[in-house]
């Protein structure tokens, strides 16, 4: 017919190679999903798990004890999640440039400056049996996934031509470091106002963001400061790894009850912001079993639900007002040790000595963090500058209290049992929205909140004076909580 070209055996012989190569594809990543039907001889479980997937792929995990349950929810988050708990945990670790190379290399010196790691070991250290059994049992759960004979990895594995290391209750407690980090973005904004204030001018500033409207000896500062151009924090957002670029995630949540609810009985709704990605940061369970019957929004990575209901209670989670961080402003002079100045007396700087491995660079690279008594400098003291930042955060040395909080949190029954489980929940600072099948409504903060003697921190603040620093952490008593608010309605939006 006109119009047609002959196909040649060797155009034929393209194409068959083509679809064989899309064919042989398909097979490999087809072998990699994990299995959801059929029946699994795993080892670890002390009873027999079932596992059942609905309609929309969310599996309902029922166990016979507590243990089971949480090494199951583990072994299936892994099953669909495991190269994005990977990828998190090595960035909680600093870890990342290792697999991923030079590119990774901001975010691991952010993630060792901030000591997520070392905090995670005191985390482990502070935990109860209990919790720590949950853990545990969690981690095994991972573990066995990946370690099963004839288990077929993701194929970023593959990729990259490396096996992932057993999962450890560390991983997890490191995780929630990051987690917190990554819905505490009060650095950002002080950076910003900064940087308006040098770009602009203090008066101006103060125009364009009424909050930069502090000291006017604070605004001078920061007219002349130079560190606040390009330190380490920006440079590991603008890296764009996974932790990094979750900077900044918050949430709403809604709470209706009486005459404003369907039949009189409470709504509860919730949503929580993040960066688009894929896959979400959210993976959805079911739990049954022992005393857990929970069912919500949990995060690869941690055990039990972040964000659901049992049968009898409901919660969401909700950004807070509560400013956790300050960059402080520190005059420092170059020695062996280096030296901060407060208060006219110069003291010496804490050192730790990181090394961080990179892909295929031979060297081990070595990298040295400084901490003054307000935090770790945030910029680089090697720099020759005599005004470094430096980053005060509540979590940094608090316990993190989130794997303190959770199992009685998704165990709670009714208001008290539920603020109960808050009280040594520290970060990330959250507003939790709550509802219950008695027809209450409520909400709690939660979070480890800075009892400041000076400012309220919208800008970095001089370090060397004494007169911004923080008094203490507020009690959970003193945080904001309601029962039935009396319009029968509560709505946070953060």
């Amino acid at each position: 017919m006109p119009g047609l070209k002959k196909i040649t055996p060797h155009l034929l012989a393209l194409i068959a190679a083509a679809l064989l190569g899309m064919g042989t594809g398909y097979f490999y990543l087809a072998q990699s999903l994990p299995p959801v039907n059929g029946r699994l001889v795993v080892r670890g479980l002390r009873a027999p798990v079932e596992v059942v997937r609905d309609r929309w792929g969310v599996p309902h995990v029922y166990a016979q004890n507590e243990h089971d349950l949480f090494f199951a929810q583990g072994y299936v988050q892994a099953q669909d999640r495991l190269w994005q708990m990977e990828l998190q945990r090595r960035a909680a670790h600093g870890t990342l440039a290792e697999v991923l190379g030079e590119d990774a290399l901001a975010s691991d010196q952010l993630a060792r400056t901030l000591g997520l790691a070392a905090a995670a070991q005191a985390d482990w250290e502070a935990l109860p049996p209990e919790e720590r059994g949950i853990l545990e049992a969690y981690a095994s759960g991972v573990s066995a996934f990946f370690s099963s004979p004839g288990s077929q990895l993701p194929i970023e594995f593959s990729l990259l031509d490396y096996e992932p290391d057993p999962w450890r209750p560390l991983d997890t407690l490191a995780l929630v470091r990051l987690f917190a980090w990554s819905r505490d973005s009060g650095w950002q904004a002080e950076l910003l106002r900064a940087r308006l204030v040098r770009a602009v001018g203090p008066e101006r500033a103060t125009e364009l963001e009424p909050a930069t409207d502090v000291a006017p000896g604070v605004l001078a500062t920061l007219s002349n400061l130079a560190a606040v151009e390009k330190p380490l924090l920006l440079e590991s957002l603008d890296s764009e790894w996974p932790w990094a670029s979750t900077a900044g995630v918050g949430g709403d949540s809604w709470a209706v009850a009486g005459a404003g609810a369907e039949r009189g009985r409470p709504i509860l709704a919730a949503a929580s912001h993040a960066p688009v990605q894929m896959p979400s940061p959210w993976y959805e369970m079911h739990l049954i079993g022992g005393r857990y019957d929970v069912i919500g929004a949990t995060l690869p990575g941690l055990p039990c639900v972040l964000i659901g209901r049992n049968r009898s209670v409901a919660w969401g989670l909700a950004g807070s007002a509560i400013d956790g961080m300050d960059l402080y402003v520190e005059r420092v002079r170059l020695g062996d040790p280096p030296q901060a100045q407060y208060q006219g007396r110069w003291e010496s700087v804490r050192v730790r000595e990181e090394e961080i491995r990179v892909r295929e660079q031979p060297e081990v690279l070595r990298m040295r963090v400084y901490e003054t008594r307000h935090g770790p400098l945030v910029t680089a003291l090697e720099s020759g500058s005599r005004e470094q930042l430096a980053l005060r955060w509540a979590g940094a040395h608090q316990p993190a209290g989130l794997l303190h909080s959770l199992p009685a949190l998704n165990r709670a029954s009714n208001w008290e049992e539920f603020q109960a489980a808050l009280r040594l929940w520290t970060i990330p600072a959250q507003t939790l929205v709550y509802v219950d099948v008695r027809g209450h409504i409520g909400y709690a903060v939660a979070a480890a909140a800075p009892d400041r003697s000076g400012s309220e921190g919208p800008v970095p603040v001089p370090g060397w004076t004494g007169e911004n620093e923080w008094w203490r952490l507020l009690p959970p008593r003193a945080l904001p909580r309601a029962l039935d608010a009396a319009k029968g309605s509560i709505g946070v939006i953060g």
